[in-house]
């Protein structure tokens, strides 16, 4: 059951039409590749927090609570740009967070 949940909450965090919600300082993953920066990490870092405190009240758990660091997470999201390089990081953040809701419902 929690593994079906968890892949259910993936699934509609990924397929919200873009007008569901906005976020603020998101850049293309093209500018993530040939712009490193610490603003970037941080940005990601606060986006994944949210996400993360909106799915605790829901479920009662924190999937980034296997994320020893923010430099997890920004190496993550270096690769997932290289192959993405249209995407939004925040589509990025979607499925790195979605990808840590179902390891951890196994």
């Amino acid at each position: 059951m929690k593994r079906f949940l968890a892949t259910l909450a993936a699934m509609i965090c990924l397929a919200q039409p873009a007008w569901a919600f906005t976020t603020f300082g998101d850049i293309d993953c093209g500018t993530w590749v040939q712009n490193p920066s610490p603003q970037n990490a941080v940005w990601l870092s606060g986006y994944m927090s949210g996400i993360a405190a909106m799915y605790e009240i829901v479920h009662g758990e924190d999937p980034l609570k296997n994320v020893s660091s923010n430099a997890q997470m920004v190496l993550w999201m270096n690769e997932y740009c290289r192959k993405n390089p249209l995407n939004k990081v925040s589509k990025g953040g979607a499925s790195l967070f979605a990808e840590l809701a179902v390891r951890g419902a196994k």
